[in-house]
C-alpha cells in the first residue's frame, strides 16, 4: 500500500475533502464520532481556521486518511490540538495500519513545526469518543493518556513530548 501524504493549509486546498467518507456503512446511522469527523473534514473547505492544517493521505487518487489539527507555539512549547482524525471506509479494518501511518505523519509534521518555531516540547491534546475503543488504543500506542474527567460522549487525551525524542 503506497499512501502519499500531503498538507492542506487553505480552505481552497481543503475543498478536496468534500466527499471524504469515514462512516462505516455497516452501522446503522454510523457512530457519532465518525459522523462528527466526517462532517468536520467535509466542511473544512469552507471552515478551516487560519491556524489549522490537515494532514491527508491519498492512494490511487482517493483520500484514505485525514487529520485536522492546530499547532501554536507558546514559548518553548508547541501546543497541538487534534480536532479530528479519520481513516476512509476502504482502509478500515486493517489492524490500524493506515491510522498508525496517519499519526506518524501528524507527529512528523508537528515536530517540524516545533523545530521551526524553536520549541523544545509539544503538548498534544484531543478528544476521543468514550465508546471509540479503536481510537483509544491508537492514542495509547502513541503515548497519550486519558483525562480522568469526561462527559457522556467525549474524553480528552493528552501528552507532552520532547521535540527531539
Amino acid at each position: 500500500m503506497t499512501i502519499h501524504w500531503s498538507l492542506l493549509t487553505t480552505k481552497k486546498e481543503a475543498r478536496c475533502l468534500q466527499s471524504f467518507t469515514c462512516m462505516d456503512p455497516t452501522t446503522r446511522g454510523g457512530r457519532p464520532w465518525e459522523h462528527q469527523a466526517q462532517a468536520v473534514l467535509r466542511r473544512s473547505g469552507a471552515n478551516l481556521p487560519a491556524a489549522c492544517f490537515i494532514v491527508v493521505g491519498e492512494e490511487h487518487g482517493t483520500h484514505v486518511a485525514a487529520c485536522m489539527l492546530e499547532a501554536v507555539a507558546r514559548g518553548k512549547d508547541l501546543e497541538v490540538f487534534v480536532f479530528c482524525a479519520a481513516v476512509g471506509v476502504d482502509h478500515r479494518w486493517r489492524g490500524g495500519e493506515t491510522a498508525n501511518r496517519l499519526i506518524d505523519e501528524v507527529v512528523r509534521e508537528c515536530r517540524r513545526r516545533a523545530r521551526d518555531a524553536g520549541c523544545e516540547t509539544m503538548s498534544i491534546r484531543g478528544k476521543i469518543g468514550v465508546q471509540n475503543a479503536a481510537s483509544q488504543f491508537l492514542a495509547k500506542r502513541f503515548g497519550l493518556e486519558p483525562d480522568p474527567e469526561y462527559d457522556d460522549f467525549y474524553q480528552y487525551w493528552f501528552c507532552t513530548v520532547a521535540v527531539d525524542a
